[in-house]
């Protein structure tokens, strides 16, 4: 039991490590291009890559790479050094989690009392919103309440979003610039991408970056959105004005509750600064701003292919450091009866073969664990075995010892240069030591097959 949980903690925390690795490489790079992209005026590019950013933080596609293409039975096993600080990690990171979510909780609380006090505002102006929602593609009804306990309106709520109007008096003309800044925040999914950034903050509460993060969503959310606005009402001097003038109470709550009219004055003069930007545009920029998006692409699969590669190699390094011996006494060692054959073709066509990552060494025990799917063989690289030195095996396997019932297609053996496989086969345990008769190449090899997949763990040796 407490190995599968450690099993399970190696997987979560190989997810958390991959993760943060590949978004901060991204995100580094997006802090160097996003001054080009901001003084170019690509609002839109640069929101979309931020967003393609925060995904590389949430789907953990390097450790996809590293089940599809580097399982070798070393990667992902459990050392009892490795298990143990699965363990203290996770208690630690636990309690980081539990202390952001307790700050997150208050602000949640506030905002709740503020909704007890809420009440429906007038048909007019609930007839303006509705009006805006349609004129930008808004098909479901966003309900417009009052509260007299907010300064400045907001909008919040992802199933039922609806907008929150503080207890003053506007005109027509702000009602709508009002309702088209906060429907479009609803359009672009806004409040759910904060809260996405907010989930990263507890999953990554201990790397400083993802508070950048949620910073730079939250300032390329607004830019994009005066972008969106400024095309529908064809005046920027008109909205900025009507937002400098709503907006200049701050917010009395977290942004990953809503999203609302409010920014102070270098903000502000930030936002129209963007705004500019894009009447400047011209196709030599589009080219630039469409190379920069794909070669950030580019990028993003390197990112994650280096960041596979990396953990691979660290990890062996990590197992081989912490591996132990473990001596048993010999009346505690059950040896199965096994049938050794020497043969040039296998007896059974096998599936597919993988070939582990790792250079094997002399006098140094490899440790496995890994899932083998049925046909399927996984093999060494080469390695020169001088003649009168044994290749040790000691592998496990899932299947029940039941040698009435099962036939034995549990299979170990080594391949020599010329191609000859010489391998033992047994329902489960196999417990082995191969002589070797004449010096060469040599491949080890485990093999699958039943017609199900099975949990393979164990070692294996080359010594004198």
């Amino acid at each position: 039991m407490i190995w599968m949980i450690e099993k399970g903690l190696i997987y979560w925390f190989s997810i958390i490590i991959t993760c943060s690795v590949t978004g901060t490489i991204l995100q580094i790079v997006w802090e160097r291009i996003n001054p080009v992209m901001e003084q170019n005026g690509f609002i839109r590019m640069n929101y979309v890559l931020l967003r393609l950013l925060i995904l590389f933080y949430l789907i953990p596609a390097a450790t996809v790479v590293l089940f599809a293409f580097y399982i070798d039975g070393i990667l992902f096993a459990v050392t009892i050094t490795i298990g143990r600080m699965m363990i203290v990690f996770f208690i630690i990171w636990i309690g980081g989690i539990l202390r952001n979510i307790r700050k997150s909780r208050k602000t949640w609380q506030t905002f709740q009392k503020v909704r007890d006090f809420q009440f429906p505002c007038e048909k007019e102006i609930q007839k303006i919103a509705d009006q805006c929602g349609e004129e930008i593609g808004i098909r479901r009804k966003v309900e417009v309440i009052c509260s007299p306990w907010i300064s400045t309106p907001m909008i919040y709520g992802n199933i039922h979003p609806k907008i929150l109007l503080p207890g003053k008096n506007f005109t027509k003309k702000e009602l709508r610039i009002i309702f088209l800044h906060e429907m479009t925040h609803e359009l672009h999914k806004d409040i759910l991408w904060k809260q996405i950034c907010c989930l990263l903050q507890w999953i990554y509460w201990f790397h400083p970056a993802i508070k950048k993060l949620y910073h730079y969503y939250d300032e390329w959310s607004e830019a994009y959105c005066d972008f969106s606005v400024c095309k529908i009402i064809r005046s920027r001097k008109a909205y900025f004005s009507a937002i400098c003038k709503i907006g200049t109470c701050e917010l009395l709550f977290h942004g990953c509750i809503c999203s609302g009219i409010y920014e102070n004055g270098s903000n502000i003069k930030k936002r129209i600064y963007r705004a500019k930007a894009i009447g400047k545009m011209n196709h030599i920029k589009w080219l630039t701003g469409t190379v920069l998006c794909l070669a950030y692409c580019i990028l993003g699969i390197t990112a994650v292919s280096v960041t596979a590669e990396g953990y691979h190699k660290g990890y062996l390094i990590a197992a081989h450091a912490t591996e132990t011996e473990t001596i048993l006494d010999i009346n505690d060692v059950k040896l199965s009866e096994m049938d050794l054959k020497e043969c040039v073709k296998k007896e059974e066509k096998v599936g597919h073969i993988r070939e582990f990552q790792e250079n094997m060494m002399r006098d140094t025990y490899y440790l496995l664990s890994f899932t083998l799917n049925p046909n399927i063989r996984i093999q060494t690289k080469p390695v020169y075995v001088k003649r009168g030195e044994k290749i040790y095996v000691d592998l496990m396997n899932s299947e029940d010892d039941d040698s009435k019932r099962k036939k034995k297609k549990f299979v170990i053996g080594i391949i020599d240069k010329n191609g000859k496989e010489r391998y033992v086969k047994q329902i489960s345990d196999i417990m082995y030591s191969f002589s070797i008769k004449e010096s060469g190449q040599y491949r080890i090899f485990v093999e699958n097959r039943y017609n199900h997949k099975i949990q393979v763990g164990g070692e294996f040796e080359i010594k004198k």
